[in-house]
C-alpha cells in the first residue's frame, strides 16, 4: 500500500509505494476524482505537470514516475525488466494506491504499457472506469520503428547502447535533441531538467529498451474490440512516431471510443496542448 515519504499540504503528498518489489514515486496533488496519469520511456512524471495545474482543483492527480529510465534511484543491479513486468506495474499501482474508480491516462511507451494491460489477464483494471489515450505506442509502434535499432541494441550490446542512451537522455544537448523531435514547446532549462530528472539510471534505461520488444501476439492486441471502457484519444496529428494513422486503427478496434485531434500536435501533446489534454480528462 502507499506510505508518505513526505507530506504536503492536504491537496499534495508524495509517496512510495511498493509493487511487486519495485519502489515507484508517486505525487499526489489535487482533490475529486481520481486520475493516473503514466508516462513513456527516458522521462519522469514531472511530463504531465501543465496538464495537473490544469486539473487539481476539481481531480486528484496520481502522477508515478516508473522505473522507466529517469526514475531518482537506480534499480538494484540484478533487476531484468520484462515487457510483461513492466506492464504489470499499471494494475499494481491501482492495487497499490487503493483506486477503486479511476481515469486510466497513458502517454508515448507508458500508452502502450496501458493498452497491454487490457488484454484481460489483470482484473484489476475493471476499475479503470475510463481510458484517455494520447499519441503512444500501438501494433506495430510498439515500439515506434525508430526506436527498433536501439532496442535492437540494447539487448544484444548493452554496454554500446549505454554511452548513446546517456548522450539522448542526460546530455544538454541530447535531451534538446530528443524534445524537438517530441514536442512543440519551448521548455526553460529548469522545466527540461524536471522531467528528464538527474540522468543517474542510465544501467536501467538500457535494461527498459532492452525490454521493448514485444511478441507478435501483443502487437496484434487482438484483445482491443473487447474493452468496453470509455477511451477518448487526444492526438497530435503532426507526430513522426506516432501518426494519425495509428488513432484511426484504434478508433477501429476500440468499441467505445473518440477523439479529439491537435493540429500540429507532437508525442507529447501533454506539453503542446496542455488545456486540451486536461479538457478531455476533465470530461471523462
Amino acid at each position: 500500500m502507499a506510505t508518505p515519504s513526505a507530506a504536503g499540504e492536504a491537496d499534495h503528498e508524495e509517496l512510495s509505494v511498493d509493487v511487486a518489489g519495485v519502489p515507484i514515486a508517486v505525487r499526489r496533488t489535487g482533490r475529486g476524482p481520481d486520475v493516473l496519469l503514466i508516462h513513456g520511456v527516458y522521462v519522469t512524471g514531472r511530463v504531465w505537470d501543465d496538464v495537473v495545474t490544469r486539473l487539481a482543483a476539481t481531480h486528484t492527480c496520481w502522477v508515478p514516475t516508473l522505473p522507466l529510465g529517469a526514475q531518482a534511484t537506480e534499480m538494484h543491479r540484478n533487476w531484468k525488466p520484462t515487457l510483461d513486468g513492466l506492464t504489470a506495474l499499471i494494475p499494481g499501482l491501482i492495487t497499490a494506491l487503493g483506486l477503486d474508480s479511476v481515469t486510466l491516462v497513458g502517454n508515448d511507451s507508458g500508452g502502450g504499457l496501458v493498452l497491454l494491460a487490457l488484454d484481460g489477464q489483470h482484473p484489476t483494471m475493471a476499475r479503470v472506469t475510463s481510458l484517455v489515450l494520447t499519441n503512444c505506442d500501438s501494433y506495430d509502434h510498439l515500439p515506434p520503428k525508430a526506436f527498433g535499432p536501439l532496442v535492437t541494441l540494447s539487448r544484444v550490446a548493452p554496454v554500446l547502447a549505454r554511452p548513446i542512451i546517456r548522450l539522448l537522455t542526460a546530455s544538454k544537448r541530447g535531451r534538446r535533441q530528443f524534445l524537438k523531435g517530441v514536442t512543440n514547446a519551448q521548455l526553460s532549462s529548469d522545466r527540461v531538467a524536471e522531467i528528464f530528472g538527474a540522468g543517474q539510471v542510465v544501467r536501467d534505461a538500457v535494461k527498459v529498451t532492452a525490454a521493448l520488444k514485444p511478441t507478435a501476439a501483443q502487437q496484434a492486441m487482438a484483445w482491443l474490440p473487447r474493452v468496453t471502457t470509455p477511451t477518448k484519444l487526444v492526438w497530435g496529428d503532426n507526430d513522426d512516431f506516432f501518426p494519425k494513422a495509428d488513432a484511426e486503427r484504434l478508433l477501429a478496434a476500440l468499441p467505445n471510443v473518440e477523439v479529439t485531434w491537435v493540429p500540429g500536435g507532437k508525442t507529447y501533446v501533454q506539453l503542446d496542448a496542455p488545456d486540451t489534454v486536461a479538457a478531455v480528462i476533465a470530461g471523462s
